[in-house]
């Protein structure tokens, strides 16, 4: 008898799986599938991020314009209160972010030492200080008017970061994960089509034997062998193929994993520190001994490129309370 037969170990079963052929190509399918649902989900979560940032100084926003709206209440108050004129005239405290306790009209001393004479103090809470009033409307003007900087002017560029270290790069991802994944899918049919091609010549090889023919004047066998070459030549190319384009997939997940990660966590870290000390200089006093740093970078009032605020004194002058009538 001919010695062909002999190369094959065993016949493949005909229920056989990716698994019962080649466990590791079976399991590297599986984690392309596994990475398929994980670049998704990332995607999703990391546009939702995006969303919560940009939505964050315009939630902000909203609660500074539903302060401006109680304060205006205040401020356009027709009704009694302490006036600047009043307070500089009664010795009511002048500080806009003092105590508005109203003083004790000043009386001849004759006066103050008759209890029946002398006037009453006017109890704290007995009037509103009007220019107080107004200057707590400007601020939530002010705030409102940063959140909105920060939205418009200041969100894009920490946008624009991580849309191109962070979405680009997932959807650059996605579309090789799914090019690994065809040529998977192009590799598991070849090794199929191999292992159609080893059954053929083992139940060839199978009824010569039982039939005692030898192999070697079996044509038929010798054109079932060429073939079944043929096709593992094939699947061997294919699986290199595979295997090269999966392992570069996964050295530039790895890569992706990495530099992404700092790069988000950087991005969003300066995002939201940016909006913190933006809202702590606008409820920080122009005056007030504990503001020790100049003002954060933020945008100019006729919506260009952003500038820094150097210098108290320019924002003394955008924080200059605003007249009301």
């Amino acid at each position: 008898m001919g010695t062909v037969g002999s190369k094959i170990s065993s016949a493949v079963k005909p229920s056989a799986s990716i698994a019962d052929v080649n466990p590791e190509l079976d399991y590297r399918l599986k984690n392309l599938k596994r990475l398929k649902d994980a670049l998704k989900l990332l995607k999703d979560n990391l546009a939702k991020a995006m969303t919560n940032m940009e939505g964050t100084p315009q939630r902000l926003k909203e609660v500074g314009g539903g302060y401006s709206a109680v304060t205006a209440c205040m401020s356009y108050s027709g009704g009694g209160g302490v006036s600047g004129t009043r307070r500089a005239m009664t010795g009511a405290d002048t500080s806009p972010y003092g105590s508005n306790e109203v003083s004790t009209v000043a009386v001849r001393q004759d006066d103050a030492s008759d209890p029946v004479t002398a006037p009453a103090a006017a109890p704290a809470s007995a009037r509103m200080d009007r220019d107080l009033a107004a200057e707590a409307l400007s601020a939530s003007k002010k705030f409102c008017d940063a959140m909105e900087a920060l939205s418009t002017k200041v969100y894009p560029k920490y946008s624009t970061t991580l849309q191109r270290k962070g979405m680009d790069e997932v959807n650059k991802l996605i579309a090789l994960q799914a090019r690994v994944a065809t040529q998977g899918k192009k590799t598991v049919d070849c090794m199929f089509r191999r292992e159609s091609a080893r059954k053929m010549v083992a139940a060839r090889e199978k009824a010569n034997s039982k039939k005692g023919k030898d192999l070697m004047m079996d044509e038929k066998h010798s054109t079932l062998v060429s073939n079944r070459d043929s096709k593992e030549r094939i699947y061997q190319t294919e699986l290199e193929e595979f295997d090269g384009q999966y392992e570069d997939l996964m050295a530039q997940t790895q890569k992706f994993a990495a530099e992404s990660t700092e790069v988000f966590l950087d991005t969003v870290v300066e995002y939201y520190r940016e909006i913190a000390e933006t809202i702590d200089y606008i409820d920080t006093p122009t005056r007030s001994r504990t503001r020790s740093r100049s003002a954060p970078a933020n945008v100019d009032s006729t919506g260009n490129a952003r500038v820094e605020f150097t210098s108290d004194a320019m924002w003394a002058e955008i924080e200059a309370p605003e007249k009301v009538s």
